[in-house]
């Protein structure tokens, strides 16, 4: 396996790219399957003035060990230097160390080399700086997340080395996988009607992150990750005019998309092979969703589910697009369309009156199921080990709708 798609993921994660060379050729021979990313520091001491002190020997290798010596060197800015797309002599043996199993590092693991220089001996001392943290703990969960892996599958190299490795240095490692873990994970949000507001919650619960007004009266939230950003884009659908809005990250000018018919149901997901969301919708007149291409060529329409669903996209079975699926309220259950199209999944879950929730809130590789109460202003998650939590948050009375999405 070569991961040819490593540069298109890194920029869609928001994380700055120079592909050194022919990197996608360069490797050594033997097996590459990776199921995780692992974390070095090179020895050398960058600076701002010197952001990538080790890059040619990560490329070209010691004389001890012949290169690449990674997949990516990030330097003192945060940059990813694309290194190698196959296998590299990086890991060496592994020992177990949390789901990853003991064996050949370079065969599970990609690897960051982060260029700073660590516990030195001579007490010329460096830690990685902000900038290169920030843009490994983005890249890390933009891999695991094509990897379909959750954050648990990024270790650093003091954990599975066999041979004392200490690197990397001054890092709570633990505290970077939460990191990683709240990179890939749904913020609770809602849409409230009679304002036409997004109200979003922080992650750790602790109060409001943003209050932003977007959109007319009978808008529906169509969150969805709609450009070259980390974060998904506020979005609605008008069914009045047939037409999306989309506010782009950077908050500039709304863009409009006409797409469906009055009446129509916003269901937009990642439903092919590109790095952004399709624009899509349900229609309850005759149980069909319609998905626009991403070259915007002809719709394609997939009947799916019966008068009176909602739509509920997500991921929730190992592929790398999302399912198709719907709530239906009449019976309080998610009913899902596998990838290959099989038999319908039927799974109960939630109470008459509820809404579709769905929303990747522990952090895993798959969607979780949740519902949105409005008669209690609460969003009930299924989580992975089949219990639920309650998260009391927005006003039913209001007019509020779900809008989760990674916001934060």
């Amino acid at each position: 396996m070569a991961i040819l798609w490593l540069a298109d993921v890194l920029r869609q994660a928001g994380v700055a790219v120079v592909e050194e060379g022919n990197w996608q050729a360069r490797g050594v021979s033997g097996a590459f399957a990776p199921i995780g990313v692992l974390w070095h520091h090179t020895a050398a001491r960058s600076s701002a003035a010197n952001p990538a002190p080790a890059l040619g020997i990560c490329i070209n290798g010691r004389a001890d060990l012949p290169g690449p010596l990674c997949h990516a060197l990030v330097d003192y800015h945060g940059t990813f230097h694309l290194i190698s797309a196959n296998r590299a002599n990086h890991a060496g043996a592994a020992r177990a160390s949390g789901p990853i199993p003991a064996g050949d590092g370079n065969t599970m693991l990609i690897g960051w080399e982060i260029d700073y220089a660590g516990d030195q001996p001579t007490g010329a001392d460096q830690a990685m700086t902000s900038a290169q943290y920030s843009a490994c703990v983005a890249a890390t969960a933009a891999v695991l997340r094509k990897l379909g892996r959750d954050a648990s599958y990024a270790r650093g190299h003091r954990e599975t080395s066999t041979t004392g490795k200490i690197d990397p240095s001054f890092v709570d490692l633990n505290a970077m996988r939460a990191d990683v873990g709240r990179n890939t994970t749904s913020n609770v949000a809602v849409y409230r009607g009679s304002n036409s507001t997004f109200y979003i919650r922080k992650l750790d619960g602790s109060g409001l992150l943003a209050q932003i007004p977007f959109g007319a009266s009978g808008d529906l939230p169509a969150v969805g990750r709609y450009e070259n950003s980390p974060y998904d884009n506020l979005a609605v659908y008008r069914p009045s005019d047939a037409s999306f809005y989309i506010r782009p990250a950077n908050g500039g000018t709304t863009i409009r998309i006409p797409f469906g018919n009055p009446g129509d149901l916003p269901a937009p997901g990642h439903y092919e092979n590109s790095p952004y969301d399709n624009l899509a919708v349900y229609r309850p007149s005759d149980a069909s969703f319609y998905i626009r291409p991403a070259n915007g060529g002809t719709t394609i329409r997939i009947p799916f589910g019966q008068r009176g669903d909602i739509p509920a996209i997500g991921r929730y079975e190992n592929t790398p697009y999302d399912n198709l699926a719907i709530y239906r309220p009449s019976d309080a259950s998610f009913y899902i369309r596998p990838a290959n199209g099989g038999t319908t999944i039927r799974i109960p879950f939630g109470a008459s009156g509820d809404l579709p929730a769905p929303g990747y809130y522990e952090g895993l590789p798959y969607t979780n199921i949740a519902v949105y109460r409005p008669t209690t202003n609460t969003f009930h998650i299924r989580r992975a080990n089949n219990t639920t939590q309650a998260v009391v948050f927005g006003d039913g009375s209001l007019g509020d709708r779900p809008a989760p999405g990674r916001f934060q």
